[in-house]
């Protein structure tokens, strides 16, 4: 992965209305594991992010519609299609192509029973270069078979991915490392966790101790007497 993770142009206003718009979720009692969030990779821990409720705030799905396109037209400005991920990946690569004016496609979980088979929808030409699009990336695994689904029914070159937010983990770094495709996204758990600071919503102990969760999720020990302070 070359370049900076974090486009910065755009990253602390995003940051922000992340959190405004309740995206950013913190568990009712951080110190109580009852209270605390399963992620899809199995881990758990007092903190969430939940981009589907941002479409109940237009203003925060404009601004960050906004700094999509921006990313993409500074990092990516070759590319001809935007592709989602189903399911929710697909309302921001159809946000992002209309924003910039450009295709899209989208990679179904599963092949249609009926109709035209295949796991590709849209309808795109072979070959084009496109960039994959989704909201938040901790291993990358589903992206990354997405990229593969794109290469093999359609010859389709995946030129990078953008996010809305990536976690930076290790495992998602050695994979897309592997496979040479860069990563980009709008923020990361530093942004996050400064705008949750500067909203009071955590104090600065909790936030460093979030911070060496997200270094290294699968063996942090965590403090929650830490945490406790922070409720």
């Amino acid at each position: 992965m070359q370049g900076p993770l974090v486009y910065e142009p755009t990253a602390k206003r995003v940051a922000r209305a992340l959190m405004a718009a309740g995206a950013y979720c913190l568990a009712t009692d951080m110190s109580n594991k009852a209270t605390w969030f399963t992620w899809k990779s199995k881990i758990r821990a007092p903190v969430y992010t939940d981009c589907r409720v941002l479409a109940r705030d237009p203003g925060a799905t404009a601004l960050i519609t906004t700094a999509m396109g921006s990313a993409i037209r500074a990092i990516y400005p070759d590319v001809e299609y935007i592709v989602g991920i189903a399911e929710a990946g697909v309302v921001w690569s159809t946000l992002t192509s209309r924003e910039l004016g450009r295709p899209q496609a989208f990679v179904r979980r599963e092949p249609k029973q009926h109709g035209r088979s295949g796991l590709i929808e849209c309808s795109p030409p072979s070959g084009v270069r496109a960039v994959v699009v989704d909201d938040v990336m901790a291993s990358g695994g589903s992206v990354e078979k997405a990229i593969s689904v794109l290469k093999a029914e359609k010859q389709i070159t995946t030129i990078g991915v953008q996010t809305i937010a990536n976690w930076n983990f290790r495992e998602m770094r050695e994979r897309f490392a592997r496979i040479g495709v860069p990563v980009r996204s709008l923020v990361s758990f530093p942004e996050l966790l400064e705008a949750a600071q500067d909203a009071h919503l955590i104090t600065d102990a909790a936030g460093k101790e979030l911070q060496r969760f997200y270094r290294n999720p699968h063996e942090h020990k965590w403090s929650l007497e830490t945490l406790r302070k922070a409720a």
